[in-house]
């Protein structure tokens, strides 16, 4: 699901569109040495087209000109050569939209982002969630828990929980795992999306809604001038007024006031009449990243950001977890146990306390810890 599911929506695309031509998929790839064996192997092989959708920049730029006959085509990074481009959706204007959708439907003005890696293509949408956000909601504060993993459905769980512990009611993410939108589910507080709509069926009762990525027409433009020889690589970079985003259906519970609030915002967006990236933008530490006045430039906002918002909550520096063998409302041991982190919170709200139950000793305790 997720990202991972929206590329592969594109690739179903392309298939489609063009059937001609041979399309696979080689899943379970790390970055690094099996991503650079992988590719190698592929152009091989004769493949005239690698795709990739995730964090490949630096193995592609290793490979690449082994192959000077093979086509690279990286999802969303930097590095432009003879043989490899690179294509991105603008993902800021998704996430302004998401961010501001999650802002009227929250109550509490806290909303929980968790996300995998604190790298640039994640701090942009995040950074745009929270001006998003902030576009309804001034006061409204974006807490952001890092996995440090693409998926890792423990790690989601336990940061899913302690996002709601801490007063959140609507949930988001950048990863593939149903599992921040299961813990929404289960806990009553609403989901936005990421690109896909996958999770509208895992976890109905908390779908609000959310962008959809649409790769597919992005695919097929290129692959075709590549098939043509008229392929020059570049930075291909486009967004709602491109056709290459578009939002999901929303979420039964959500008013029909908020879904025309929802349309008139990318109406602005498309028409070029509300540009997210225009200023005055600030980061955590103050500095102005954008006057008053002015915009990122194209390739600026493509390979932005290395910086945080002004009001985007990162992970607390210092994080506790208390991990129980059963279930804190047993009383007893677990429930003098957890009176005690009650008053660690209180004590020392800077730094983030969870709690994961129902952990038997062993090789479950093992994977939790």
């Amino acid at each position: 699901g997720g990202w991972n599911g929206a590329m592969d929506l594109g690739r179903q695309y392309l298939e489609e569109q063009m059937p001609g031509i041979e399309v696979i998929s080689v899943e379970g790839i790390s970055p690094g040495q099996a991503a650079q064996r992988s590719m190698s192997d592929l152009a091989d092989d004769g493949y005239n087209v690698i795709v990739g959708t995730s964090t490949f920049d630096a193995d592609m730029v290793i490979v690449a000109p082994e192959f000077p006959d093979t086509s690279f085509y990286q999802a969303c990074d930097a590095t432009v050569s003879e043989n490899m481009g690179q294509f991105c959706i603008a993902v800021e204007e998704a996430a302004f939209v998401n961010g501001a959708l999650a802002a009227t439907l929250s109550e509490t003005g806290k909303i929980g982002y968790v996300a995998g890696f604190a790298i640039f293509f994640v701090l942009k949408p995040i950074n745009m969630f929270v001006a998003g956000a902030r576009s309804v909601n001034p006061d409204a504060t974006v807490s952001v828990v890092f996995t440090n993993s693409w998926f890792d459905p423990g790690l989601e769980l336990q940061a899913a929980n302690a996002l709601l512990d801490s007063g959140a009611d609507v949930l988001t993410y950048d990863l593939s795992s149903p599992t921040v939108p299961e813990v929404a589910e289960q806990r009553g507080a609403h989901f936005i999306g990421y690109g896909y709509d996958d999770a509208r069926t895992q976890a109905p009762d908390a779908w609000a809604g959310g962008a959809i990525y649409n790769w597919g027409p992005l695919f097929v433009e290129a692959i075709q001038e590549m098939e043509a020889g008229t392929w020059e690589p570049g930075y291909v970079y486009g967004g709602y007024s491109d056709g290459w985003l578009d939002i999901a259906d929303f979420g039964d519970d959500v008013s029909e006031e908020t879904r025309q609030a929802t349309a008139d915002l990318i109406a602005e967006i498309s028409a070029g009449s509300l540009d997210v990236f225009a200023g005055p933008l600030v980061d955590q530490d103050g500095n102005v990243i954008v006057p008053e006045g002015e915009a990122l430039d194209p390739y600026s906002r493509a390979i932005c950001c290395e910086w945080t918002i002004e009001m985007a909550a990162p992970e607390p520096s210092f994080r506790v977890a208390f991990i129980y063998d059963g279930t804190i409302d047993q009383g007893g041991w677990n429930g003098a146990m957890d009176l005690g982190r009650q008053y660690l919170e209180e004590q020392m709200p800077g730094i983030e306390v969870i709690s994961v139950e129902g952990i038997s000793p062993g090789q479950a305790a093992q994977r939790s810890m």
